[in-house]
């Protein structure tokens, strides 16, 4: 029950893996800033900055976690992204998913858990390389499309995979069972909620947050 997480942001997948019984021994990102962010959340697990493409970062994360048994990753989701130009495998950051599957091969993981927007289920890029590696790897594979709506006043579908080598045997992953309760926003927001002016503009972009993100958009893509 050790994991190492790749791709992981601040760190909220290792939360989620935390809560699910895993001890998360080892994270990484390519962003060194959201790696010191995870630091700080997760002061107990070592971070290695870095591109998991890339074999000084994969001998780092060996040599922080040389036993943990599971490799978990959030893929880039924007070339899948419907709120993206969805340009799959045209998108450079696309190629997370080969260094991914490429890592749990060479840092022999036997059960990789991968996660993304639901279109990456259904995307041909993302179907190639994932059977392809079961194939050749002797991995199976388990994949559900959670849908949010069916446990919480929200919209927020997410698709799971979860790789294992066939000898340990393959889980049957299922989706969430809807349930009555809670089912409408007065069910978690029985009235109205008094906001002042100041606390309503604070989620609003300032023209400066305006600016750097019209820049960010211009920027040629980058592996994120």
């Amino acid at each position: 029950m050790t994991a190492v997480e790749s791709c992981a942001g601040l760190g909220v997948g290792a939360i989620r893996l935390q809560r699910a019984g895993f001890d998360v021994v080892a994270a990484n990102d390519i962003s060194k800033p959201l790696m010191e962010a995870y630091a700080k959340l997760h002061p107990g697990v070592e971070v290695v900055v870095g591109d998991i493409r890339h074999e000084p970062t994969l001998v780092a994360l060996h040599d922080a976690a040389p036993t943990a048994a599971v490799l978990a990753a959030g893929l880039s989701c924007q070339p899948f992204s419907s709120g993206g130009l969805t340009r799959g495998s045209g998108d450079d950051r696309s190629c997370s998913l080969p260094g991914i599957l490429r890592a749990a091969l060479l840092l022999r993981k036997p059960i990789l858990i991968l996660e993304c927007v639901a279109n990456a289920a259904t995307n041909r890029f993302v179907r190639c390389h994932l059977e392809t590696f079961c194939q050749q790897c002797g991995y199976g594979m388990s994949e559900v499309i959670l849908k949010l709506e069916d446990v919480w006043v929200s919209k927020r579908d997410r698709w799971w995979a979860v790789l294992v080598v066939t000898t340990l045997g393959v889980p049957n992953l299922r989706g969430f069972v809807p349930g009555p309760y809670p089912c409408v926003v007065k069910d978690v927001l029985p009235r109205p909620l008094p906001f002042s002016d100041d606390e309503i503009a604070q989620p609003q972009f300032s023209a400066d947050e305006r600016s750097r993100i019209s820049h960010w958009h211009r920027r040629p893509l980058q592996i994120l």
